[in-house]
């Protein structure tokens, strides 16, 4: 199952939870555990939503077109300074 919730630090996962499930972080704030009772009583103590697969899908490609966006947007930004740029005068000693 899929589970959208930051890890909020410390407790966030106990080794009991490690030791009960199943738990992958997908991303920063999405989780992928095994559905059973250890599981359910976890994602209701940190309060998480549960995704379909198609909703965690969606959600990976947002955020990794944004980070490409914003990659992208940095680039675009440093060539158009390096056009800007024009070389050093020469220097005669």
């Amino acid at each position: 199952m899929y589970v959208k919730i930051k890890n909020t630090g410390k407790g966030f996962i106990t080794s009991d939870d490690r030791s009960n499930f199943n738990i992958i972080s997908l991303t920063l704030d999405l989780w992928d555990v095994v559905d059973n009772a250890a599981s359910q009583a976890w994602v209701t103590r940190v309060n998480g939503t549960i995704l379909t697969k198609e909703m965690a899908e969606e959600y990976i490609n947002n955020v990794n077109r944004n980070i490409w966006i914003q990659k992208n947007d940095i680039i675009k930004l440093w060539m158009k300074a390096a056009e800007n740029q024009t070389q050093p005068a020469t220097i005669t000693l």
